[in-house]
């Protein structure tokens, strides 16, 4: 149950764009249920956006070795398609690499992605 609440916190702060906030929700998520990949992910990159890519690189690359394939697995689509429009981006493996590639800049305080 505290779960399912820290999730729907985590999505109403990343709707909003409090990315910080949200960083802080995904890293209790983290604790809660260590095992899931995705809550290692979004914490990356809720980091990223956050502006602390320093502290994103560790959970991407936790991610990256927790779903090693992740990349090739596509997500499904509803079975009733949606008249919102097209459905959000999917974080890609590339991205994620390239975080970890220039993690160096943004350690050292250049952190525009």
């Amino acid at each position: 149950m505290v779960a399912r609440m820290l999730n729907n916190l985590k999505a109403t702060l990343l709707k909003s764009g409090h990315f910080a906030r949200a960083a802080r929700v995904i890293s209790r998520l983290t604790q809660l249920v260590p095992s899931d990949p995705t809550q290692r992910r979004d914490l990356g990159v809720s980091l990223v956006q956050a502006g602390e890519c320093g502290q994103a690189i560790k959970h991407l690359r936790a991610y990256l070795e927790m779903a090693p394939t992740a990349h090739e697995v596509k997500p499904k689509r509803p079975t009733q398609k949606k008249k919102s429009g097209p459905e959000g981006p999917t974080l890609r493996v590339e991205m994620i690499m390239s975080v970890l590639t220039l993690g160096a800049c943004c350690v050292f305080g250049k952190h525009e992605v």
